[in-house]
């Protein structure tokens, strides 16, 4: 990987560059004249420290990948209507309760999340990607279009860069209302086209028994689970399935131990 800014960089801009470089042990190289193409002779990654917060991550031959929040925008307006979303409904997650996320991805479900449990609540996220974990948290934070309780929901959210199977293992029993599992390594279906770019980058770790079992310590009421139906998870770790409609894809529910 190498990191570069976009062109006539700010200093704020080539500061942020030179801390990412140090903090991830990459090269920086100043932009100049060189093209993203170029940079990619030398590396298969190119993450650009954007202006105004929008970085992108330049895989070769692949989508780029950067921030914007993808079906989340209209899932909470629907929700400000007074509509239904099954995640809601799934996770029964009200005012003030406290959701963690241990798949963020591109935080469309931590969004709607801090939406539901406004600002007297919790929502950390776990991305243990570095590149993806600070384009997400660096979009969170400046995305600019949506209704103002959509942008102060994804400025509550807080990201977190690390294995989500360590960090849970830091927190207390009970310390969160309900844990949250999506696995991109299940993501076969082509859901959405969003998802194309952060294809690339994602982490594709299987589901571990020890990460339930963390899971399902820290949980309060229950950890749920977001797979395709057919899935050899709903076996495998005993989930109970939610959703009684056909689906491609499924949540489900283990109780706290």
């Amino acid at each position: 990987m190498l990191i570069t800014t976009s062109r006539k960089p700010t200093l704020p801009m080539l500061q942020k560059a030179n801390r990412l470089s140090h903090e991830w042990n990459v090269p920086h190289l100043a932009r100049e004249k060189r093209t993203i193409a170029s940079m990619h002779h030398t590396a298969a990654s190119v993450y650009m420290v954007g202006k105004n917060g929008k970085d992108v991550l330049y895989n070769k031959g692949h989508d780029d990948f950067f921030f914007h929040p993808s079906m989340a925008t209209i899932r909470v307006q629907r929700l400000e209507k007074g509509g239904h979303d099954p995640f809601a409904t799934i996770t029964t997650l009200q005012h003030g309760d406290s959701f963690l996320d241990l798949t963020l991805g591109l935080a469309s479900d931590s969004i709607v999340a801090s939406y539901l449990v406004g600002k007297d609540g919790i929502v950390h996220g776990v991305e243990k990607q570095h590149a993806v974990a600070e384009i997400v948290k660096s979009g969170l934070s400046t995305w600019g279009d949506g209704s103002e309780s959509l942008l102060d929901a994804m400025r509550r959210i807080q990201v977190i860069q690390r294995d989500h199977t360590e960090y849970l293992r830091t927190l207390p029993d009970q310390s969160f209302d309900v844990v949250y599992l999506d696995p991109m390594f299940e993501r076969t279906i082509d859901e959405s086209l969003s998802l194309n770019g952060l294809r690339a980058s994602a982490s594709y770790d299987t589901l571990q028994s020890e990460t339930l079992d963390e899971a399902r310590r820290v949980a309060r009421r229950h950890v749920i689970l977001k797979a395709e139906s057919s899935s050899s998870l709903w076996e495998k770790y005993s989930f109970e399935r939610l959703e009684k409609r056909p689906s491609r894809t499924s949540y489900g529910a283990l109780r706290r131990l």
